[in-house]
């Protein structure tokens, strides 16, 4: 079988140009894909960082909020009296901490022994 000129010429050129464009291709899909995942990695750490941040402040809030709240003399009397009409205080004042309170579905009232009054519960 004897081949043209122009066949010999354009048939190799043909296999070096489809030879380096899928080699050019193949690089290409590379190099994209192992900078589009490395992309989306740092996306999810930066999310994931700002909602541990979201978390620390409102951890950090809580804990101003239970602070604050511990010294009401509602809660103070409860501890120190135990009664029915300390218990019914506390449990009222208990119900508008928790309506103020975003995200916190339950609050016990215990003493420095750790020791909550069967009566006072929120939630």
């Amino acid at each position: 079988m004897k081949w043209s000129l122009k066949k010999k010429i354009l048939l190799p050129t043909i296999a070096l140009i489809v030879l380096v464009m899928g080699t050019s291709a193949g690089i290409t899909y590379l190099v994209s894909t192992k900078t589009l995942n490395q992309d989306a990695l740092d996306q999810l750490t930066l999310i994931c960082k700002s909602r541990v941040e979201i978390i620390d402040v409102w951890i950090d809030d809580v804990k101003t909020l239970m602070g604050t709240a511990a010294t009401r003399s509602a809660y103070q009397a409860v501890l120190r009296e135990n009664t029915e009409d300390a218990s019914k205080k506390a449990n009222a004042e208990l119900g508008e901490l928790l309506k103020i309170a975003v995200g916190i579905s339950y609050i016990h009232v215990a003493n420095g022994q750790g020791q909550v009054p069967h009566h006072v519960e929120s939630g």
